[in-house]
This record gives C-alpha cells, structure tokens and sequence, in this order.
C-alpha cells in the first residue's frame, strides 16, 4: 500500500544512456549501510546521515578495514546543521543510519538484449509517468507464476514496509495451481522506480482434499475452510452488485473516490442464505490508486529533504514510524459489520492488505451463532469511498486451525543461468538481495507433492526504498508536508479535488508505466 507518512524522498533523478545492453545511470540514491558497494575511492558527493543526526557531506570518500570504516574529505554538520569543514573524517559503519550518493554507474539490471529494446522500453516508461508522473506504477516486487497465465501478477511483496525502519514478511494467497507437477517457478521482478532488498521468499503448501480450501486471516494464520457460498444479494450505492462481488473473475466492484474529503465512508450491504455455527466472510480485494496518489504527493511537498527525513525516520523505531502514517489510518480498510438481533450493525473485524496490484483473499471470522439460529445472514462493508477495488464476498464454513509447510526456493535463476549468490541469500533469512528497476529473479520451488493438491500461498519479507520522479521537485512545499503529516484528516479533504482530476485515467497510466517484460524474454 502506499502509505502516507513524514516519509519522504528527495530527487532520484534517472538519465538512461545507452551503451550496448547496459544502462548508464545517474542516481542520487539511497543505500543502508549493508548495501553500499565497497568500490573504494570514488568521485562526487556522499551524504552520510548518522544515527545521532549528524550529517557528513564527503567529497571524497573510500571504504576501509573490510567496508566497515568509511574515510574522506568533507563537511560535517551538526544536529543543528552547523557547518564545519574536514580534511580528515572517520566513521563506523555502525553508526551510520542512511547513506545518499550521487553517481555515474554502470548496471545491468534490465538484461535486455540491444540498444532497441532497451530504448523502447525507456520511451514507453518515459511517456506514460510524464503524462501523470502521479501515476507511475510502483509497489514493491511484484510476483508472476510460469504457466498458462503468466503475464497475471499473482502477489505483490511487503507493500507497506516503505522504509528498513518498516520491514515485514507479508503473505498472499496462490490458490490452487492446475498442474500435476511437483515444481512450480514464478518470478519476482522490480517493475517500478524502486529499489527492492529482500531478506527471503517462499512458498507455504498445504494438503488439501477436493471439498477444502484454506484460507488466511489478516494475521497470517490458516484456517480450512468448507462450503464457500456467494452472497444471494448485494447492493451498492450504484445498485445491484451481485453480479460483479459473486464470483472471483478479476471483475471489481470499485467507486470513485469523494470529490471534497478521501475519508467519506460508503456502505455494500450483503444476504447470505444461511451460516454455520463458525463461519467467516472471505473478501478478495486490492486497494485502489488513492493511497498511491497521497503517498507520491507527500513526497513531492518534502521534496529535497528526502534523505534527511528518511534518515531521520531510521533512526528510530517501528511504532513511531507507524505513528507517523496518518492519512493510510484514516483511510483504513473494509471493516465487516453483522446485523444483530435489534437491527444493530457492529464491526467484527476487517480486511486489511497492503497494495494496488494484485488482489489478496483473506478470511474474517465472524463470531459463532447459535447453533438453533437459522434464517439470512446479513452482513455489511464499510469502507473509504474509491479506496478499494473488490472483486469477490463469501461465506464459508470455517474449520480448525492449519500449519502449512514452508517451502524454500531450491533454484534461482537471472537471465536463464543459475544465481548461487542470489539463492544463498534468500535461503538464509539474514542477508538482503537488493533489486534494481528492471530486476527479474526465477525462483524454482520443489513442492512436498503434487501441486494441484495443494493450497499456496507466498511468504516474502524485507523493504524497498521509492524513488523521487524528478517532476514532482516543482511542487515542494514543506508547509503542505507538515500539514498532511499533523492533520491528516485535513490533508485528506485538501487533497480530495486533485485526487478527483485525475482518478478516472491513473489505472491505465499505472499499469503502462511499468518496467514489463515477458516471462519467456527472461527464461528463454
């Protein structure tokens, strides 16, 4: 999800040069301590922001003793941003909460074949984020499985852990796979102007018989799961939405969003012919682009302090992080509500996932009935007005708790050869593999038995850092960043207008303005 916070982001200004099949890049970017490449003495600036909130701006700068000790030229600033020039610094990796550099490097992340496909590749990004730079498509690593459907995303990673301060492990459902086979690949791949570390990726199998299914909560724990039924009605603000929230066909049920305050709730009232004494209400749903918008628009207000900030928010510590995105909370997720015996509606739970690319399936456990109650179930889904994309509602009967088995990859691949490093460092759950805009990882998993007898589902962890689109600098305006971040309420009703003006075509320029290839340009 992207989530509206003081996390902000300067300038990541990209120049694609070409030369052969690589890309030349100039890239104020930034790196935590861990990643920074041990290349030794190197040109240009090197921002240095420590955990004390100090900050060093090096001129020239190389990393010593094993890359644990970084040395250089420059100048030191005080907490207070007191300049005091330095021919000689010396600092510990260990205290360093961010690094920022700013530098010509040579990559090869797309694996494109020819000066073509990459210019091409380069225009069709350039065009689409420069008629809506709001829109540009962005989320995380994004998940594809091989197979007859290969050009679906099937998950998106630890969407709302924009920061190292906000690393998480998220879990999306796969379903079940039509293939009597044994191994299954997919591919992870950064398709936006982002820089991925990912601590580990792996598939969670569990046997199921013809009848089940399994199902997770928004807690990441298993349920099986019987008898799943669509809704006999369902009305909407718009009218009769049984037709699109009955079955799960990639169909949504969306709204626009209020054109005064983003926070509007509305309402999606749903009959079920009956429930069993513990049932749950499986919801599979995507946010929409609103979040994406509010989360670009904070970092265009903060604009050249995004290095500052960010350092700022990695030196503390997740619950303040947390505190700090205000206009996601107000914005919340689709709270389920029974009708009880006096016409009453109260929340008994609600669905929460992170991310407007692939829709996720989750289980909310509805309270247990009265094994003599018969008759309707009604139900109800309130939720912020254009925040969500819902493809299908259910009702099924819910059986005991699952374990399921984890499954680590047992191959990874990068443009069709083995990756024993990349393997390495998924497998161990310590280290980081760090992806870059256009990065296509295939990872080999070796089922326990016959994948058509399993219900799947993706466990990924780590964090990812946005970049700054180089035509939101004009819009910097830090009393608008305070505001957003203080009031949120507020920031949601000014924004409200400009959100309005471009909602009807972000969904279109979201999905063109993607790094995209095709499975088999990266396997074959």
């Amino acid at each position: 999800m992207r989530i509206v916070s003081g996390v902000h982001y300067r300038s990541l200004i990209v120049a694609v040069l070409v030369a052969g099949c690589a890309q030349a890049v100039l890239t104020p970017a930034l790196h935590t301590p861990g990643a920074l490449p041990a290349k030794g003495l190197k040109d240009g600036a090197l921002k240095v922001h420590m955990r004390s909130g100090e900050l060093y701006q090096l001129t020239s700068w190389s990393l010593v003793d094993s890359a644990r000790l970084i040395r250089g030229t420059g100048t030191r600033y005080t907490i207070d941003r007191q300049a005091t020039p330095a021919e000689s610094i010396s600092v510990s990796l260990d205290s360093v909460a961010l690094f920022e550099t700013n530098s010509h490097d040579e990559t090869y992340a797309l694996g494109l074949q020819g000066v073509g496909a990459l210019a091409v590749l380069g225009g069709i990004m350039s065009v689409a984020c420069i008629a809506d730079p709001k829109s540009c498509f962005g989320s995380c690593p994004t998940f594809y499985m091989e197979g007859p459907d290969s050009a679906r995303v099937r998950a998106e990673g630890f969407s709302a852990s924009v920061a190292k301060v906000l690393e998480s492990r998220d879990v999306d459902a796969l379903g079940r796979v039509a293939s009597s086979g044994r191994e299954l690949a997919i591919h992870m791949r950064n398709e936006a102007w982002e820089t991925h570390f990912v601590r580990g990726v792996n598939m969670l199998a569990v046997p199921v018989s013809s009848g089940d299914r399994i199902f997770a909560s928004s807690d990441s724990t298993f349920v099986r799961a019987t008898d799943v039924a669509s809704p006999r009605t369902c009305s909407a603000p718009e009218g009769d939405c049984l037709p699109t929230m009955s079955r799960k066909d990639d169909v949504e049920r969306f709204s626009s969003a209020d054109s005064t305050d983003l926070a509007v709730r509305e309402v999606v009232e749903l009959t079920f012919a009956t429930a069993a004494v513990d049932a749950g209400v499986v919801i599979t749903a995507r946010n929409s682009l609103v979040t994406t918008f509010l989360f670009y628009q904070t970092m265009a207000y903060v604009g050249s302090q995004f290095g500052a900030t960010l350092a700022s928010m990695e030196r503390g510590d997740r619950q303040s992080a947390e505190h700090s995105f205000g206009m996601a909370k107000l914005l919340g997720g689709i709270d389920v509500q029974l009708r009880d015996a006096r016409g009453e509606w109260r929340t008994v739970g609600t669905y929460l996932e992170a991310g407007p690319i692939a829709s996720d399936t989750k289980v909310i456990r509805l309270p247990q009935r009265d094994a003599s109650e018969h008759g309707p179930l009604h139900v109800r889904l309130r939720m912020a007005k254009g925040s969500w994309r819902v493809d299908r509602v259910a009702l099924a009967a819910l059986g005991g708790a699952v374990s399921p088995i984890r499954v680590r990859p047992a191959r990874a691949e990068r443009r069709g050869k083995d990756d024993a490093t990349a393997l390495a460092t998924l497998r161990s759950g310590v280290q980081h593999l760090v992806l870059l805009p256009g990065d296509d990882v295939r990872l080999v998993f070796e089922l326990p038995q016959r994948a058509d007898s399993l219900e799947l589902f993706l466990e990924s962890e780590g964090y990812y850092y946005e970049w700054m689109r180089r035509e939101w600098l004009a819009e910097e305006n830090f009393a608008m960043a305070a505001l957003v971040v203080a009031d949120p309420a507020e920031g949601l009703r000014r924004l409200a207008p400009a959100y309005h003006t471009r909602e009807a075509g972000m969904e279109n320029l979201f999905w063109a303005s993607r790094f995209n290839r095709r499975v088999s340009d990266a396997t074959r």
